[in-house]
């Protein structure tokens, strides 16, 4: 078994965008994959974003991370948008980005709230404290790898409500030290083992 070579793939240099800094803003992740398995997905999303600009002074970055046809995290997460729009406290990034300078904006977050796996993966490996939408095993998987336990994964097809991301959004607040450390000890292991993946590869 070896990491995804994402850990590995280098990350844009980007240009920050106004009022929205890697102090203060979250960014945020949701697909119509993770839709399709719970329906309620997308006013948990809503009543989060409400509790953050009701509680804290953080700002949202919403990234669309997989933009294809019956699959868009941009036409899902748009909506979204317009909706807190007259807020000045959230963005948008659009939908024709690369996957290098995805990862470059996911860098300039604070926390990281995604659904993707690659998106999570970019926050890992940017040192962005995330928590995980999880959907499938491989959730679970990437966070023990990383954590040694199944750390700020949440099972997106067990939500009913946005409470058990709240808490869980205070909780890495609480602890953000603390796993940034654990994400610069093991990021370096995680980009090791795909480095590997290659070298056995050739081997074969």
């Amino acid at each position: 078994l070896f990491s995804d070579p994402a850990f590995c793939m280098e990350r844009a240099d980007v240009d920050p965008i106004d009022g929205f800094t890697k102090e203060n803003t979250i960014g945020l992740n949701v697909s119509p994959l993770v839709a399709a398995g719970n329906p309620k997905i997308k006013s948990i999303v809503e009543d989060f974003i409400l509790y953050v600009f009701e509680n804290t002074t953080m700002s949202i970055m919403l990234v669309p991370h997989v933009v294809e046809e019956k699959n868009n995290d941009y036409e899902f997460i748009k909506p979204i948008y317009d909706r807190f729009a007259d807020t000045g406290r959230i963005t948008i990034l659009p939908p024709d980005l690369d996957a290098r300078q995805y990862k470059g904006y996911i860098a300039k977050t604070r926390f990281f709230i995604g659904a993707r796996t690659h998106a999570t993966i970019a926050a890992y490996s940017s040192g962005v404290p995330t928590i995980v939408l999880g959907y499938s095993v491989k959730a679970k998987g990437i966070a023990k790898d990383i954590f040694g336990e199944e750390k700020f994964v949440l099972d997106s097809k067990a939500l009913s409500d946005s409470k058990p991301l709240r808490d869980a959004f205070i909780r890495m607040i609480e602890n953000e030290n603390e796993i940034k450390e654990e994400l610069m000890k093991s990021i370096p292991l995680r980009m090791r083992s795909a480095m590997e993946m290659g070298e056995k590869l050739l081997e074969i």
